[in-house]
């Protein structure tokens, strides 16, 4: 009995390193990490963006999506915040080739530190589905971009 028992204890004594190394051998991820920055006083920053199919009368966003069907108006909507100057506010929309399909920029004051702005595209029935996207511009600095798809109707 007592071989046995140290048989099994000889054989676990292998099987767990064994065990621990083919574990951490098949991680799916090498490394992970992350970080923080605060904007400074004077920098606006979003704290909203969206698409949508609509903005209303109170300048809110209907129907939030990021699927359009093919000859849809897509509005991006932008909510800011820490706005107390006059900024410069502009978006690029691109095809799934990337090539440019509309630029379209405004000019905003505001002086409750908070700001909303939209932006929208008419699709034409001839636009090409895939995924498109728009890039944000504050005074000419890229802030974000976003995605959303045009599918067949």
């Amino acid at each position: 009995m007592r071989a046995r028992l140290r048989r099994i204890c000889s054989l676990a004594a292998w099987l767990l390193p064994l065990a621990t190394l083919a574990f951490f051998a098949c991680e799916k991820i090498q490394g992970e990490g992350g970080g923080v920055v605060a904007p400074t006083k004077d920098e606006p920053y979003i704290i909203e963006c969206l698409t949508c199919v609509a903005v209303d009368e109170q300048s809110k966003p209907v129907l939030v999506t990021s699927t359009f069907v093919v000859d849809d108006v897509v509005y991006v909507w932008i909510r800011w915040g820490n706005w107390y100057k006059t900024h410069v506010v502009s978006v690029k929309w691109f095809d799934p080739e990337g090539q440019l399909q509309g630029h379209r920029e405004v000019e905003l004051t505001s002086d409750s530190g908070h700001a909303v702005t939209w932006f929208f595209i008419d699709t034409a029935a001839s636009a090409p589905a895939g995924d498109w996207w728009v890039e944000v511009y504050l005074d000419g600095e890229f802030m974000r971009s976003q995605i959303f798809t045009l599918v067949s109707g």
